[in-house]
């Protein structure tokens, strides 16, 4: 940064001090637009572009913006701790996780989803199982999204609040590779890129935007000595239209995802010169990627949209007394933040009052 942006070193620097001493994770309501609380610090707007890429692409729900708050522990995360992942991914978080719920008696459902949350008098009443199970509970918590869990509830219309849906949604492109992609030329860890001088991040007017996007090779994270993955991994990432990839009928979807897979890895390609991707499509093992149709096959998110809502509900609250939200639609970040929200919630609303 000093090197590129030398006259911006004493405004960064009171930046970073700003973001260690400011509050991130609190309940209470964010602090407004990031890209305005980086500017009272940053003036070059180039260096203000090239700070928003990676912390948008890794948690903005909000179109060319993003929450302050969510900002800085993104900013924290990327910038001042590094990126960091488990040799065996979330499986190891999840593993211990599922074993505490087993000590503490936690029952489990799977594979039922939820269809109808029944309402009285202001409450959440019952829950309806899809298998047409019903319970009762004191609380309801829901992570299934603030828009999502308002079109169960039995009170309400079909598409309530489709103002509130999210916009933004990506697809990715993956490579399994028979040898390090270091062999051709991908060096590093993660690379954003953008082609042009001003980052877009909204919904793109096409299908897929191309424009800018991130690179991620698992294999070069700093793993225990002697740990190293069995294959190559090479995963690009770029913005995508949720309801252009939904319209489709299943032989053009499958055919707009090989134009699209491909497409992803060469504009990721152009950024990165010393990147041999012809050489590196001979040692292709298998391919797969994931589009706004695969997001919402397996999280319930309307359109896709992997960030969720950009209206957060902080303190989770809902119009029903005892129904909460916690996960991404609620506001804090990642895996680790979907569980510290699930605990932030149950803590503040729920066991303080017991």
């Amino acid at each position: 940064m000093i090197r590129e942006f030398p006259h911006e070193k004493e405004h960064f620097d009171a930046f970073v001090r700003f973001v260690r001493e400011y509050h991130a994770v609190s309940l209470d309501p964010d602090a407004g637009s990031a890209r305005a609380e980086i500017a009272k610090f940053i003036r070059d707007p180039g260096l203000v572009e090239m700070l928003l890429c990676p912390l948008m692409y890794y948690g903005s729900a909000r179109e060319r913006d993003m929450d302050f708050g969510q900002c800085v522990v993104l900013f924290q995360a990327l910038f001042l701790e590094g990126f960091s992942r488990p040799f065996e991914g979330v499986r190891r978080i999840i593993r211990v996780l599922l074993q505490r719920a087993k000590e503490v008696g936690v029952e489990r459902r799977m594979r039922k989803g939820v269809k109808r949350l029944h309402v009285g008098e202001g409450q959440i009443q019952t829950v309806e199982f899809d298998d047409g199970e019903i319970v009762t509970a004191r609380w309801v918590v829901s992570s299934a999204g603030a828009v999502e869990t308002l079109r169960m509830c039995s009170d309400q219309p079909p598409h309530v609040a489709e103002e509130r849906v999210g916009r933004l949604s990506f697809a990715e492109s993956i490579v399994v590779l028979d040898r390090d992609p270091a062999e051709f030329g991908l060096k590093d860890t993660i690379v954003f890129f953008n082609h042009q001088d001003t980052f877009e991040y909204a919904r793109p007017v096409d299908r897929m935007d191309y424009r800018s996007g991130v690179v991620c090779v698992p294999n070069h994270y700093a793993y225990d000595a002697g740990r190293h993955l069995e294959h190559g991994m090479v995963r690009v990432t770029s913005m995508a239209n949720a309801p252009l990839w939904e319209n489709l009928d299943p032989d053009a979807y499958r055919e707009q995802k090989a134009i699209a897979s491909r497409s992803m890895m060469e504009s990721a390609a152009r950024a990165i010169p010393e990147w041999d991707l012809g050489a590196m499509w001979n040692a292709v093992l298998a391919e797969d990627m994931f589009t706004p149709c695969t997001i919402r096959r397996y999280t319930g998110h309307l359109s896709g949209a992997v960030y969720g809502a950009p209206d957060k509900a902080r303190d989770g609250r809902t119009p029903y007394g005892n129904l909460l939200i916690c996960g991404t639609d609620q506001g804090f970040l990642g895996i680790v933040g979907a569980m510290l929200s699930g605990i932030s919630i149950v803590n503040f609303h729920i066991l303080k009052g017991s």
